[in-house]
């Protein structure tokens, strides 16, 4: 029997811990998905990596537009990837946003803070 590549699917993906952490997934087999809320960010960062897969035969990164925190974005995401793949093996929750100013949490007022937490807790 023929083994398939494995499929991973890395939210918040475009910079940072995600982008590395889809860099390996690559390096190792994965059919990774690199989930952005930003397009031009994301598939900047997928063509990246897809260019450093093609030089080293790692596995292939696409790119998927999704904002975790805004279901519609969710749904289309998931439709998208619905229109790829059949399953997924691996899921990273990497996305999440910071504070504004995040250097003093006491000045925050209650609404920027309750949207940090909203979308770092649920959005996942």
């Amino acid at each position: 029997m023929a083994r398939t590549a494995r499929i991973a699917l890395v939210t918040g993906a475009n910079k940072g811990i995600g982008f590395e952490v889809t860099r390996q997934l690559a390096r190792e087999g994965f059919r990774v998905f690199l989930g952005a809320r930003n397009e031009e960010a994301g598939r900047a960062a997928a063509e990246k990596l897809s260019h450093e897969g093609r030089k080293l035969d790692h596995g292939e990164v696409t790119f998927l537009q999704i904002d975790i925190a805004n279901p519609e974005s969710i749904e289309q995401a998931a439709n998208e990837f619905g229109k790829q793949c059949d399953r997924l093996d691996v899921l990273v929750n990497n996305a999440g946003i910071a504070l504004p100013d995040d250097n003093d949490i006491l000045s925050i007022t209650p609404g920027t803070f309750a949207a940090t937490l909203r979308t770092n807790t649920l959005g996942a």
